[in-house]
């Protein structure tokens, strides 16, 4: 969170988040729910189903993405 990050943010009106963890993200930065708007991705899980925890965690090892992250 820096100070360019909170200045932009501030300069909006509404700002879209894909989740809700998102909006707690943006909270961080001293947006207020009223003024976040969660529309989600658009994906057709028929078509790209979910992948299994162990393939996530495999994917997250080959990437050297810790699973905090």
């Amino acid at each position: 969170r820096t100070l360019l990050d909170k200045t932009i943010l501030r300069g909006f009106d509404r700002v879209i988040a894909v989740s809700e963890q998102t909006r707690e993200r943006l909270g961080g930065f001293g947006l207020s729910d009223k003024r976040v708007r969660i529309i989600p991705n658009a994906l057709k899980t028929a078509l790209y189903p979910p992948i299994s925890t162990a393939e996530r965690d495999q994917a997250r090892r080959q990437l050297h993405i810790s699973p905090s992250d």
